[in-house]
C-alpha cells in the first residue's frame, strides 16, 4: 500500500482490506522469501463507544480453531476499557476454517507477517493513537504476540518505524529460540492458566529467562 494513499479518507471503521504475504517460517520472513505481497488480508476495525481520540488500539490474534466466543469476550472488554480493535481475519482470507489438524495452512510466520501489516495500516488512521498499539493473542496468536517483540523480524517487517507498544500472550507456544537474542523494549506480560498442559509454562519460564 502506498505510503501516499489513506484509506480512511472515505470511512474510519468498518472492514479494511490490506497486502499480506505467507511465508512459512521464519528463515522464509527474514531473508525475503515467499516475502511478495500478493495476499489479500481483511480486518475490522472497532471503536468503542464515546472513544477518547486517538484512541489506544489493541490487534488480537486468535489460535490454531479461529477466532471463538471466548477471544469475542476479550475483545468486547477491551472496547469497554477504551480500546480500538483491529480484529485480523487470517484464516477467512486464506480460504481457511481452522488449522488444528494441519498447522501448515496457515503458519506463525505468516500470521506475523499480517500483523505488521495491520499494524502499518492502522498507525495511519487519524483517530489512533500510532504510539499506543499493542498486540495480544491466544496459543498460536500467542505465539504471535511473544515472537513479534523479537528484533530481528520487527526490522524485517516494520514499514515506516512502527512498533507495537505493548505484547500480551496468552498461553503462547514458544518453542522457537532464537540465537539472535535480542527484543524489543515494549513491556510484555504471558499469561498462562494453571491446568493449561497444551503450551507448557516451563518452556515459556525458559524462554524468559533467556531473554
Amino acid at each position: 500500500m502506498s505510503d501516499k494513499i489513506n484509506p480512511f479518507e472515505k470511512k474510519k471503521k468498518g472492514v479494511f482490506f490490506f497486502k499480506s504475504s505467507n511465508p512459512y517460517e521464519f528463515y522464509d520472513l527474514l531473508n525475503g522469501k515467499n516475502m511478495d505481497d500478493k495476499q489479500d488480508v481483511w480486518g475490522t476495525l472497532i471503536f468503542p463507544e464515546n472513544a477518547k481520540k486517538p484512541c489506544p488500539l489493541i490487534i488480537p490474534i486468535h489460535g490454531s480453531a479461529g477466532l471463538r466466543e471466548g477471544h469475542h469476550t476479550h475483545m468486547v472488554n477491551l472496547l469497554d476499557a477504551g480500546f480500538a480493535i483491529f480484529r485480523i481475519h487470517h484464516f477467512e482470507s486464506r480460504g481457511v476454517i481452522s488449522i488444528v489438524e494441519n498447522q501448515t495452512e496457515v503458519t506463525l510466520a505468516s500470521m506475523i507477517t499480517d500483523a505488521f501489516r495491520a499494524l502499518t495500516l492502522v498507525s495511519k488512521h487519524p483517530d489512533v493513537d500510532s504510539d499506543k498499539i499493542g498486540i495480544m493473542g491466544w496459543s498460536l496468536g500467542g505465539s504471535t504476540a511473544f515472537y513479534a517483540a523479537w528484533q530481528p523480524i520487527i526490522d524485517t517487517l516494520t514499514q515506516n518505524g512502527e512498533k507495537f507498544a505493548a505484547h500480551l500472550p496468552i498461553y503462547p507456544g514458544t518453542l522457537l529460540k532464537p540465537e539472535d537474542n535480542r527484543w524489543s523494549d515494549a513491556p510484555m506480560h504471558v499469561l498462562f492458566g494453571e491446568d493449561d498442559d497444551y503450551t507448557p509454562l516451563s518452556l515459556c519460564k525458559k524462554m524468559i529467562d533467556y531473554m
